[in-house]
């Protein structure tokens, strides 16, 4: 179908091992054919012919993108200095967990987290004092 599609249906016929040993100069057909059309051009065609493909995008076309919008991959960001700007959400995490500003600054969680990880507030307390953590001024603790 990929050969149908960018006129090398002579190409079709070769065998595996013939496409294998001819991999290279294969390369420079398939090059040599793409570059006669535009992205969105080879989209239309191939996703028509069936055949699996990944168009590379730009970062100004990823937001836009059907399937960044439908995973909500680029949330806008809500607050703080990033307000009005978007945001990438990791596409592992639970939709729900989209940050709603810019990156907290150095330390700014660590009470937060350690007590989350288990530790109480003398436990914590210490490790502050041993700077074997610390808290970003301004927070909860400072260390």
């Amino acid at each position: 179908r990929l050969c149908e599609v960018l006129g090398l249906e002579g190409e079709a016929a070769l065998s595996r091992e013939a496409r294998l040993a001819q991999r290279e100069r294969l390369r420079g057909v398939i090059a040599a054919a793409v570059v006669q059309n535009d992205a969105a051009t080879w989209e239309e065609r191939l996703t028509a012919a069936d055949v699996p493909f990944g168009r590379v995008r730009s970062l100004e076309e990823m937001p836009e993108h059907g399937q960044a919008r439908a995973r909500s991959l680029f949330p806008p960001l809500a607050r703080g200095t990033a307000a009005g700007q978007i945001g990438v959400r990791n596409p592992l995490a639970e939709p729900d967990l989209v940050a709603s500003g810019p990156a907290p600054a150095l330390g700014a969680d660590t009470v937060r987290i350690l007590a989350r990880a288990g530790l109480d507030d003398e436990e914590i307390a210490a490790m502050l004092r041993r700077g074997a953590a610390r808290q970003a001024y301004g927070s909860e603790t400072e260390g």
